[in-house]
């Protein structure tokens, strides 16, 4: 395993062991009021209720820092893997939250007398904040049915998004309803102060990187569009000056959400990898115009501001430092994060081969760039589609199986092309995944 990925592992471990530290600290202070509350079996439903109420808090915090984009995170979790993370959280939330009704309304309804719905209709109209809360709980599976990929695919991203949005709101009404009603806060103030910090920590990271630090870069670096060049078929690079880009840091490979702050376009913010190499005194990133976004990129004016949410993403040069053999395996648009790899990976002095695959000849984005890498050491293969040309499993058995790996096209074929790689002998820590799958 290269140093890289080794730096990986440890921050990872770090991590998991904070999320381990953290449930450990909320189960002893749900245990110091539970222990006294084991009596009757309404009295245990309770409990057992309210031990999923927190559970619920805790997974809506850990999703608030996922949706943060922190560094650390971003640099040291594969995209995919924060895919999984983030979908794995949005589960346990639900589950959590649906568990703590239940054990609630069944624990409090048999102390009380009640049917089902005449105690869940008490809750709503009796106690502080529990309407609210059931107002955000609706919203939070509201957002989630639509995040199903069969409801998820019939739709724009923008409207989705938007969407997803609201699960903001739904965090502070939940928010609200368990620090007033919450029975586990009761005369337990070290209790109370740790929820407050947890959600002040995850509040303020993700107001800091979704919200304030994308200003703060336009502030600084005021990026504005420059030229918008079509490189390939429906393909453009767009280009932007500004201040001191020179010194804005990313590292070869990362993406960032752009913002173009046009009036018809500043509503959406989209994610394109970074094509520049670090310490140019220009910024770009290149679009495959397949969408309702995408296919006003070509009508893009000179002065356009951008904003910038980035950068972001492990899928980096850097991951290869202690490989003197790279692979870059690229489908379509996917050749774009490597434009900035290749001439740092070359200097380096690492042997690097590029297995290409586009559609035609007219599809190949970059054509001149990656002749000029050719020129200076890069190996290219080309596939194309209209000459009957594949990156088959034959293909595959030319990689070498000490080589760092990194793939990036349609989700599809990056899965097949890891699959395959891992039963050659390719350790799996060696395989460098980007997949951009909405």
């Amino acid at each position: 395993m290269d140093l890289i990925s080794k730096y990986h592992t440890k921050m990872r471990r770090g991590f998991y062991a904070a999320v381990i530290i953290s449930l450990a600290l909320l189960m002893v202070g749900w245990w110091n009021v539970s222990m006294h509350n084991l009596g009757t079996p309404s009295d245990q439903l309770i409990v057992i209720g309210r031990l999923f109420g927190l559970l619920a808090a805790w997974c809506i915090i850990l999703e608030i820092i996922l949706m943060s984009r922190v560094p650390f995170m971003e640099e040291n979790f594969d995209l995919q893997d924060m895919t999984d993370l983030h979908k794995l959280t949005g589960y346990g939330i639900l589950l959590t939250i649906s568990a703590h009704v239940v054990f609630l309304v069944f624990g409090y309804g048999l102390q009380a007398h009640m049917d089902i719905w005449a105690q869940f209709v008490t809750f709503n109209t009796s106690f502080e904040d529990v309407f609210l809360a059931t107002v955000g709980t609706a919203i939070l599976f509201s957002a989630s049915a639509i995040s199903v990929r069969v409801i998820r695919s019939k739709m724009r991203y923008e409207v989705w998004y938007v969407v997803h949005l609201t699960i903001y709101i739904a965090i502070l009404l939940t928010f609200l309803h368990q620090i007033k009603t919450g029975g586990d806060f009761a005369g337990q103030f070290m209790f109370t102060a740790y929820w407050y910090t947890l959600y002040t920590l995850a509040f303020i990271l993700w107001g800091w990187y979704r919200v304030l630090r994308p200003f703060a870069l336009l502030v600084r670096h005021q990026l504005k569009i420059s030229s918008v060049v079509k490189i390939a078929l429906d393909t453009y690079m767009v280009t932007m000056t500004g201040r001191h880009i020179d010194k804005l840091y990313f590292k070869p490979g990362q993406y960032a959400t752009w913002r173009i702050l046009s009036s018809s376009t500043w509503t959406e913010g989209h994610p394109f990898s970074i094509s520049s190499v670090p310490g140019d005194s220009t910024l770009s990133f290149t679009v495959k115009a397949s969408g309702n976004f995408t296919a006003k990129i070509a009508e893009l004016q000179p002065g356009t501001y951008v904003l910038m949410d980035g950068p972001r993403g492990s899928f980096t040069s850097d991951r290869a430092a202690d490989s003197p053999v790279v692979t870059l395996i690229a489908g379509g648009i996917g050749i774009t994060p490597y434009i900035a790899m290749i001439e740092t990976l070359i200097a380096e002095g690492k042997h690097v081969t590029l297995l290409y695959a586009a559609r035609s000849t007219k599809d190949i984005a970059f054509a001149n760039t990656l002749k000029q890498y050719a020129a200076t050491g890069l190996n290219i293969r080309l596939f194309l589609d209209d000459n009957g040309q594949r990156i088959t499993e034959d293909v595959l058995t030319s990689v070498n199986s000490n080589s760092i790996v990194y793939i990036c096209g349609p989700n599809s074929m990056s899965k097949a092309f890891s699959k395959i790689l891992r039963k050659q002998g390719v350790d799996h820590r060696r395989i460098i995944v980007e997949r951009f799958a909405f």
